[in-house]
């Protein structure tokens, strides 16, 4: 690889060749690491090889808790505007979304680098928001551009273990008085339980927007101690503020009765004091009124 990275054309817009092959040596031990040092990042690369055996490059990859990935690469300039690079990089864009939970793709480039940005357009990236771009920390000289799973998605919450901690910090601040350090709930044991599968409930799902986490939903075998005749049940559900009214909680919703009626339900529940608006928006009818821990909690129905 030092012989495939001494290769000047390469550094034409940032950076330089390695010193020696010795360092080199020593900055890939430290990425196979595969973590940062506060366990926060997931670090991931790869060589490219030839079906000749011949090294050519190398892509990687940096896995945020969020679910973005910042992706990087080098190809030998012999290898260039043969669509070495752009397999090469497909090939791990496909790795990070269906093995390590990736569902916002980034690559920060020098603005004038017009060789990687239309390698990047070639494979559906688009100019970054400011909001996206802020992410990864742009210098006044870069661009970031993006791939995202959509502009928006909802996917089983197992798929993205590595949200827990936020997504906890989600609840302990939307519900303190049961998941603060005083509340009788454990929010991180109610996430471990919603993460562990997608075939037998509780199954929890995560709401992306352009690939940012918005919000979270579950689907339950129990949800209100009177009724455990019924089953199962919308639970658990939170939109980031500032992403309310914008659908995401009737999204989340949909996803819970699609993957309901996966697993041979028919119908869904949902009892509710704030929610009854978006579920009568959504086509869910109301079975009855009851009071719930001191206040009217209403039942709701999802359509057949």
């Amino acid at each position: 690889m030092f012989n495939v990275l001494n290769d000047p054309a390469i550094y034409e817009f940032e950076n330089e060749p390695p010193p020696s092959a010795e360092w080199l040596t020593q900055r890939f031990a430290k990425l196979e690491s595969r973590a940062s040092a506060d366990g926060t990042q997931e670090w991931l690369n790869w060589v490219i090889r030839l079906r000749s055996g011949e090294l050519a490059g190398y892509v990687q990859a940096t896995v945020f808790q969020s679910g973005a990935a910042l992706v990087a690469y080098e190809l030998a300039s012999r290898h260039w505007r043969k669509g070495i690079g752009r397999s090469a990089l497909s090939a791990v864009l496909d790795e990070l979304s269906s093995n390590h939970g990736a569902v916002l793709f980034a690559a920060a480039l020098k603005s004038a680098n017009f060789r990687s940005g239309g390698l990047l357009v070639s494979l559906g990236f688009e100019p970054a928001s400011d909001e996206q771009a802020a992410q990864f920390e742009a210098e006044a000289d870069e661009k970031v551009m993006v791939k995202g799973a959509g502009t928006l998605a909802v996917e089983p919450l197992a798929r993205h273990r590595r949200l827990l901690p936020l997504i906890e910090g989600w609840f302990v601040g939307e519900w303190p008085a049961w998941y603060g350090p005083t509340g009788p709930g454990n929010a991180a044991q109610d996430l471990a339980a919603f993460a562990a599968s997608e075939a037998v409930l509780p199954v929890g799902f995560v709401a992306f927007s352009h690939g940012i986490p918005v919000g979270v939903g579950a689907l339950k075998a129990e949800s209100i101690p009177t009724h455990t005749h019924l089953e199962p049940w919308a639970a658990a559900g939170f939109v980031l503020p500032a992403y309310r009214g914008q659908d995401m909680g009737a999204a989340i919703l949909a996803a819970l009765v699609t993957h309901a009626q996966r697993l041979g339900f028919i119908q869904v529940y949902c009892g509710t004091s704030t929610a009854g608006s978006l579920l009568q928006r959504c086509g869910w009818s109301s079975l009855e009124v009851i009071q719930h821990a001191g206040k009217p909690l209403t039942i709701f129905r999802s359509a057949a």
